[in-house]
């Protein structure tokens, strides 16, 4: 061994890393600079394996910094059913609380921004999940905004494109969170017949209700490399069918054989082939 490697040890795998600094992938392990890797859309440049990134970094990776409107900011969940048994991450189990502590946690008031602005000059609304709030959960609130979203890109004559990470209903909110299913689902045959492409991106994870509903109603359907796509966990379709279950029975990758997605796409040219469908869609509209 030489001299170099008993000063700086290839393997530090085992060391402790400051999350301020730097960031281990959790694929290959590789200790990524994190000012580089949010360059890099939280890509790792090793491995191409994609991280979590935050819903702000993922609509500056889209929009355009200027002429921006976010749409709907002020609709916000209420406790309707007094729900007093979650079990998230809250001392008291209540929603309230929950509610509470993901806007300090997240800065946002809800699991879903929706905004309007230019992508390549091209004006377009776009719907983001912000799964660290609730675990991107749908709610009441999340259903009214993509609803308001929807209906100004349609008053509007504006592409519709809506990145999900969503875990599905959230269950503090009953079944009025279920019935956002059917909101959204009616909105969005609206923006069909006004003619307007809807664009619908999925990310890691897209999971619950959401793969019944919104998820797969685009008219052209995107996912990142590996993302985890599914309706019910692999372990529970393994029970049910008493068969066993592949690793990648539900990526992004298995849906794209099946020909269920349009096209699998790197997180970081997303944005120049939005551009290029978009350019498509809208010259024959």
């Amino acid at each position: 061994m030489s001299w170099l490697n008993k000063i700086f040890p290839i393997n530090i795998s085992n060391r402790k890393v400051s999350e301020d600094l730097w960031i281990k992938c959790i694929s290959c392990a590789s200790i990524l600079y994190k000012e580089d890797l949010k360059l890099n859309l939280y890509v790792c440049p090793k491995c191409s394996f994609h991280m979590k990134i935050s819903v702000i970094d993922r609509i500056n990776s889209i929009l355009e910094k200027n002429n921006r409107l976010e749409i709907a900011n002020h609709i916000s969940s209420i406790d309707i059913l007094k729900f007093t048994n979650t079990n998230r991450y809250t001392d008291t189990n209540r929603y309230t609380d929950l509610l509470k502590e993901s806007i300090i946690k997240t800065g946002n008031t809800e699991a879903l921004i929706v905004m309007s602005g230019l992508i390549s000059n091209i004006p377009i609304v776009l719907a983001c999940f912000d799964f660290n709030f609730i675990y991107g959960s749908i709610g009441s609130a999340v259903g009214e905004r993509f609803r308001l979203g929807v209906e100004y890109a349609i008053s509007n004559f504006m592409p519709f494109i809506c990145i999900i990470s969503s875990s599905g209903a959230r269950i503090e909110e009953g079944v009025i969170s279920l019935m956002q299913m059917v909101k959204i689902a009616a909105i969005l045959t609206k923006l069909s017949e006004a003619k307007l492409p809807y664009i619908s991106i999925l990310s890691n994870p897209t999971i619950g209700e959401v793969t019944a509903n919104f998820a797969f109603l685009g008219d052209i359907i995107i996912a990142e490399p590996k993302a985890l796509i599914e309706f019910k966990r692999s372990k529970t379709v393994s029970q049910i069918s008493k068969e066993k279950i592949s690793n990648e029975f539900q990526n992004s990758e298995f849906f794209l054989q099946k020909g269920i997605i349009d096209m699998i796409i790197d997180r970081r040219d997303i944005k120049s082939k939005l551009i290029s469908l978009l350019s498509l869609l809208l010259k024959y509209n």
